[in-house]
């Protein structure tokens, strides 16, 4: 049984980093230690068992494997990558308790439409360890974690910006912003990198270039050449939106058709190879949306309100109300709904989903000007009038949020890709068996 490609950093799973005095008395009877990186050990076995699962992967997606060496210098900088970003997780405080692991896993199980213990079954006969799995996953939440939180910082969208972005989408016109699900390799280059080595690497990109235009593989270059995060994926980036794309990406292929490929790119990274795998496209059309307007109170649990006396206590709200009481003054002084309360309670025009599905749920039951009987949410118990509902073309609003949106993403990308390049450089990595030392004194 295959399972589905998991978007977070990949199913492959990451590093398990142990303390530096464990892996070192342990590694000297079972194990081979083949990189520290900062305070961590890459051992043997874990590059062994990554190369297995990335074999598996390009197996099953009727991939042609690179030679061992190759894929072995491959997936062990994957590893140092990865041992690099969750050392910075856990020294930032990140976090990912059980409660939060497991519902991630269910989700994955889910989306493989299987149950959990299905789940579990499938991973065994792939010969995954669920217990190695788990802590996989919980590392890829604590890398997800840290990346949103140090590479979001860097980032800012102007409302220019986004005048800019919509201006640049009407003008592409009727049609919907394409999609295109692109193949990437990247071939990176010192900061400090001399002429001759610029040259070098562009002859390389060249050749590369060369070889697709003669029909070969594009899954199994990147497999072999690419230093990109999507590199063990063959280079697939997925499906983006034409302006999600860095302006580079997206200048060079926003006439291609699928299958073709752009001329050498090159960045301050390094070059770029792209290939157009797919694309697709739709018309964007009028939104309209039905909107719900309320007010509510909310009242909360505590050591001295228990679920019965704050249901009591709403019952008796609202009785006052349909006895001629003012919702509005009563939501002033008795909701815990600090927000809403000083505007009696009212919480404007709301979109679908916008509220928790307690709230959602009782609002739509409840007809225009009706009271609604005491309900729980996960907030506290309420009661809530309903004063109107409205379709509203909400059209140009969409599109202003989905520019921000897709500039947003597209800075992500820009951003990250610079962020990990700064990191490699910047981290103590040594490579401590023979046929990697080399790269102790290149620096790489």
């Amino acid at each position: 049984m295959k399972l589905m490609r998991i978007p977070l950093l990949g199913l492959l799973g990451l590093l398990p980093l142990l303390s530096q005095d464990v892996l070192a008395a342990s590694a000297a009877v079972l194990d081979g230690i083949v990189v520290q990186v900062e305070e961590d050990l890459v051992l043997q076995s874990e590059l062994n068992r990554r190369i297995n699962s990335v074999r598996r992967q390009i197996e099953g997606r009727g991939g042609r494997l690179p030679p061992s060496d190759v894929l072995r210098k491959q997936v062990l900088e994957r590893l140092v990558s990865e041992s690099i970003q969750l050392q910075m997780a856990k020294r930032g405080g990140a976090r990912v308790g059980d409660e939060q692991l497991n519902a991630a896993i269910e989700d994955m199980a889910r989306g493989n439409r299987l149950s959990l213990e299905q789940f579990r079954s499938a991973l065994a006969t792939e010969g995954v360890s669920y217990a190695v799995f788990r802590e996989d996953i919980r590392n890829e939440m604590l890398v997800s974690q840290m990346r949103q939180r140090v590479v979001g910082r860097r980032i800012f969208v102007s409302e220019q910006e986004i005048q800019n972005m919509l201006s640049q989408m009407e003008q592409q016109g009727a049609e919907a912003p394409q999609e295109l699900r692109l193949g990437h390799i990247m071939l990176t280059v010192a900061e400090n990198a001399s002429s001759a080595d610029l040259q070098k690497a562009q002859g390389r990109a060249d050749e590369l270039l060369a070889k697709l235009q003669g029909g070969a593989d594009f899954a199994e270059l990147a497999v072999a050449n690419s230093a990109s995060q999507e590199a063990l994926e063959g280079g697939d980036l997925g499906w983006r939106n034409l302006n999600q794309l860095p302006g580079l990406f997206a200048d060079a292929v926003r006439k291609l058709k699928k299958g073709e490929l752009a001329p050498v790119l090159r960045s301050p990274n390094g070059f770029h190879i792209l290939k157009v795998m797919d694309q697709r496209g739709g018309e964007l059309g009028t939104t309209m949306v039905n909107q719900t307007q309320a007010r509510h109170i909310l009242i909360k649990t505590s050591a001295v309100m228990d679920d019965v006396q704050a249901r009591e206590k709403l019952i008796a709200l609202r009785d006052q109300i349909l006895g001629g009481a003012d919702f509005a003054t009563l939501a002033k002084t008795e909701s815990a709904d600090t927000g809403s309360a000083s505007q009696g309670g009212d919480l404007g025009w709301a979109n679908p989903g916008q509220f928790v599905p307690e709230f959602e749920q009782t609002m739509a039951e409840t007809g225009i000007n009706a009271i609604s009987a005491p309900f729980r949410s996960p907030f506290g118990w309420h009661i809530l009038q309903v004063t109107g509902r409205r379709t509203q073309d909400q059209t140009e609003e969409l599109k202003k949020n989905r520019a921000a949106q897709l500039l947003q993403q597209r800075k992500f990308g820009e951003e990250q890709e610079e962020w990990l390049r700064e990191i490699r450089t910047e981290a103590f990595v040594k490579y401590l068996q023979d046929e990697d030392k080399d790269k102790n004194k290149s620096g790489s």
